[in-house]
């Protein structure tokens, strides 16, 4: 302290100066600087920087082997492909106001049954990596007497837990909000652990204002999910962080890009200047979606495309996977955007899945509501609604899902009622338009099979009668897929497929326009 006093300041030399404030500052953070028994005060210099640059722990320096290996394998685990999260952390409260809503009883009990219902569906352990718990249910038990932490890992469902407390005002931030909760977290993260949990996730909620979001609240909020993610890891709990843009406001999707970037970039410096190992973290963020109240309406395939330009323009490759909140969307509006991210992925890094509460679980508590108050729980009716759900989402994390058209990806010009979707595909070797009666073909000789769904493909060749032109001459071998409207092939009678509402044909890839017309693909838009 005397040697860094300013009113002895004049008497020593500004790079003793600096190395007396290096060793000072080493030895209060625990680190031991050998200065005077080195003949060069250049090198004990350079030294004490050195350890001055240790206070920083890069990429989970602090972490050992062992432990690094295993929060990267939790990773890896809950960002399996074609699996997703089922976010099941409401606390009794919020819970409880849902139950109320449709008539059941708020009790520990009825949580405890509905928990156990959705951790035992017979399909679960095909499409859920992992379930986030309440730390209620974390310590409860089956009817068996299983943990539910044991229970959902003998399925292969990783366990983890909400650590975060209760949203509070931010002062003089315009009203944007922190979570609190980072007190004692490293106490609660190891009874956690030791309940069986294998991950954990906070939330930091935020709002766009006036087409933005103030500095003060992005670096406060983004500075405390990092203190929580190397917290979360230093007690062996792989830390999922969320950074969610609520939906209110007018915004457009050019707003919604911009502020995401801006966020998740807070976010990702915040982590790396704190040391958070990152190979041993996974995102949860929302969708890139306009503001509820926005006048434009965009199509599932641009919000597609937003999304994946947040991810590609911020997002560390070394973080292996990415689980969307539903943020109040519905099942079909989730699973389409969702589906539509995959499709437009690329040759992206990350596995792009699902982490969705209200989205699953409202329509099995609107169940509910036809049986008179205090009922029962219909636990069965539930997880069979809940099974198809499953498939659903599973569905989109796979950029496999054919959803029930939306409105909101539609063009307002063009109306689409609720269809099921029917799949056939054959190969022909006709001298007429295969797209005949069978009892209309000259050659019988079909082959009929079912085929994966391939949305909006089609092909404009050799549909003579829906607006094709064939080029091909007698003895066509080919595989026709086309995707077409019931209304549309009510128009040709003589159609083979005049009585179902969606046939897939197999030849030149095509697709459908806004004014359900033909139009070729070509393969620079594939």
């Amino acid at each position: 302290l005397l040697l860094i006093s300013p009113r002895c300041s004049h008497r020593i030399p500004r790079m003793l100066r600096a190395a007396a404030l290096t060793i000072s500052i080493g030895s209060a953070c625990g680190f031991s600087v050998n200065f005077f028994n080195k003949p060069s005060i250049g090198r004990d210099v350079r030294a004490g920087v050195v350890a001055l640059n240790m206070i920083d722990c890069h990429g989970g320096a602090h972490l050992s082997v062992e432990q690094k290996k295993a929060l990267r394998e939790t990773a890896e685990l809950v960002a399996r492909s074609g699996k997703g999260i089922t976010a099941c952390d409401e606390g009794p409260g919020t819970i409880g106001d849902r139950f109320e809503k449709v008539g059941i009883v708020n009790t520990e009990e009825n949580r405890r049954l509905y928990r156990q219902m959705l951790f035992t569906n017979p399909v679960g352990s095909d499409y859920l990596s992992a379930a986030i718990l309440d730390p209620e249910t974390i310590f409860q038990r089956s009817d068996a007497g299983e943990p539910f932490p044991s229970l959902l890992m003998s399925q292969g469902i990783v366990p983890g837990v909400k650590p975060h407390l209760k949203v509070a005002t931010l002062p003089g931030a315009g009203g944007a909000t922190v979570m609190q909760g980072l007190d004692s977290l490293g106490t609660r993260c190891r009874s956690y652990y030791e309940a069986g949990a294998r991950f954990a996730k906070w939330r930091s909620p935020l709002v766009i204002k006036d087409g933005d979001i103030s500095d003060l609240a992005v670096r406060t909020n983004m500075e405390d999910l990092a203190r929580y993610a190397l917290i979360c890891q230093s007690e062996g709990l792989m830390p999922i962080v969320e950074p969610d843009i609520s939906l209110q406001g007018d915004y457009d999707l050019e707003t919604a890009i911009r502020v995401n970037v801006k966020v998740q970039s807070h976010l990702y410096k915040a982590m790396l200047d704190h040391g958070v190992y990152m190979e041993g973290t996974t995102l949860k963020p929302n969708m890139v979606n306009p503001g509820k109240s926005c006048q434009r309406k965009y199509t599932a395939e641009e919000l597609g495309e937003a999304t994946i330009t947040v991810l590609r323009r911020c997002m560390p490759c070394a973080m292996p996977g990415v689980n969307f909140l539903s943020g109040g969307q519905s099942l079909e509006d989730a699973a389409a955007r969702l589906n539509a991210i995959n499709r437009a992925k690329g040759n992206s890094p990350w596995n792009l899945s699902f982490s969705w509460s209200q989205a699953l679980q409202l329509p099995l508590l609107e169940l509910c509501k036809k049986n008179p108050p205090g009922s029962p729980l219909p636990l069965k009716e539930m997880s069979e609604l809940l099974s198809k759900e499953l498939a659903m989402a599973g569905a989109a994390a796979r950029s496999a899902c054919s959803p029930l058209p939306l409105s909101s990806s539609i063009p307002p010009t063009r109306t689409f009622r609720p269809s099921r979707f029917i799949l056939l595909s054959f190969s022909v070797c006709s001298t007429r338009s295969p797209h005949l009666r069978s009892s209309q073909r000259r050659v019988p000789s079909c082959s009929w099979s079912r085929r994966p769904y391939s949305p909006r493909q089609g092909c404009c060749r050799c549909l003579k009668s829906l607006g094709g032109e064939s080029k091909r001459e007698s003895h066509v071998s080919q595989q026709i897929e086309i995707v077409h409207q019931l209304e549309e092939l009510h128009a040709h009678p003589h159609s083979l497929c005049h009585r179902l509402e969606e046939i897939s044909w197999s030849c030149t890839p095509a697709t459908l326009n806004h004014k359900g017309r033909l139009s070729v693909w070509q393969p620079e838009n594939v």
